[in-house]
């Protein structure tokens, strides 16, 4: 509109403009988005693929998913490396001790499969990676708000980490910060 500043005309733009400007070109970015919303994207210069996966508001995996990631893992390039980024990854249970999620023990053992160049079966379907040249760096997630590093079977890291610089504690305090800003 003439003398509309630049927020009165964002203002006016509808969903499907704003979804033009703004979302549409980045979309190609994107290698595959599976039906539950996870998806790859690479880093093409540095050959790292980075896969993004999805859960259930109970930190659970969905097992499309799974099927998903397994398929797609079978189609990285060889020299290619992998990041999984999920916001599960880890369980800490009685007396700190930590354990990878059971709904990401599919994924892990086709990550750990995917390392070795073996095929692996995972609820039923086998995924074939032999022959792949492949490295996959490590899992990172988030869930637990609190820091903590294992290892896959195969050595493979997975590391949950704190987002938001707060961590649960027994105290008193609800919350108790671990990081500092700066």
């Amino acid at each position: 509109s003439p003398g509309a500043t630049a927020e009165q005309e964002v203002n006016e733009l509808t969903a499907n403009e704003c979804y033009s400007i703004f979302c549409k070109d980045k979309e190609r970015e994107f290698g595959s988005i599976s039906p539950k919303g996870d998806y790859w994207f690479d880093n093409s210069i540095q050959k790292i693929r980075y896969f993004c996966i999805n859960c259930k508001k109970n930190a659970t995996i969905f097992v499309e998913t799974t099927s998903w990631f397994g398929q797609e893992l079978e189609d990285v390039p060889n020299g290619y490396t992998i990041v999984v980024l999920s916001h599960i990854g880890v369980n800490v249970i009685a007396d700190d001790n930590v354990v990878i999620a059971d709904s990401l023990s599919g994924i892990t053992s086709m990550m750990d499969a995917l390392k070795t160049g073996t095929s692996v079966t995972v609820d039923g379907v086998t995924y074939d990676y032999t022959g792949k040249d492949v490295d996959v760096a490590c899992l990172i997630s988030g869930h637990v708000h609190s820091d903590h590093a294992i290892s896959t079977p195969e050595g493979i890291p997975v590391i949950s980490v704190v987002c938001d610089r707060a961590a649960r504690s027994n105290s008193s305090d609800l919350f108790k910060a671990i990081r500092k800003i700066g």
